[in-house]
């Protein structure tokens, strides 16, 4: 793969993952608002709207899982360095490329078995909503999917990269550029 072509999938990447964070932000804030919509209809209507807890179900999941997706694609994942932090740079490169292969194992088995999932239930209908079951499953198979693809170019990009960058975004290094200035270790 060169690298040229390596960049112009990075930056689609990119484009993927800063709409699945937009979404995630408006679905975050569909659910505050709907929320307060159940309250309201709860205790000023007394007629409670049952349908709110259902979306919000669904739309948690999709944030769960686009979210992991983004937040790996940025190095912004809950990792531990104290190993890695004390090997050679070459040696760190391959501990943390196999790391990524592993994530990206991960992501395919969300991927596949959300969609096997998705296909089992998507005769049973969810109550409330009254759509099909197997819509539970979509986030799932949507960001394993996403997950697996990120995980493989960052392991790709550890490889690819001269400067020895972890193959995560610009604003990851930008962010530990800035952890330096202030100090922070």
């Amino acid at each position: 793969m060169s690298v040229r072509l390596f960049q112009t999938i990075r930056r689609g990447l990119d484009l993927l993952i800063w709409l699945l964070e937009a979404l995630s932000t408006l679905a975050l804030m569909f659910i505050t608002f709907s929320f307060g919509w159940l309250v309201f209809g709860r205790y000023v209507l007394n007629s409670t709207p049952t349908w709110v807890e259902h979306v919000a179900i669904l739309l948690i999941t999709f944030i769960t899982f686009s979210m992991m997706a983004v937040n790996q694609r940025r190095g912004t994942n809950l990792a531990v360095g104290a190993f890695t932090d004390r090997l050679p740079h070459r040696a760190q490169t391959v501990v943390l490329a196999s790391v990524d292969l592993l994530v990206a194992v991960f992501g395919g088995y969300c991927l596949i078995y959300g969609i096997k999932l998705a296909l089992f239930n998507a005769d049973q209908r969810m109550l409330m909503l009254g759509i099909s079951e197997g819509i539970r499953m979509i986030p799932l198979a949507m960001g394993g999917g996403v997950l697996a693809l990120v995980a493989l170019l960052n392991a790709i990009g550890r490889f690819l990269d001269p400067d020895g960058n972890d193959g995560g975004s610009d604003e990851s290094a930008e962010l530990d550029a800035a952890k330096l200035d202030l100090g922070v270790q």
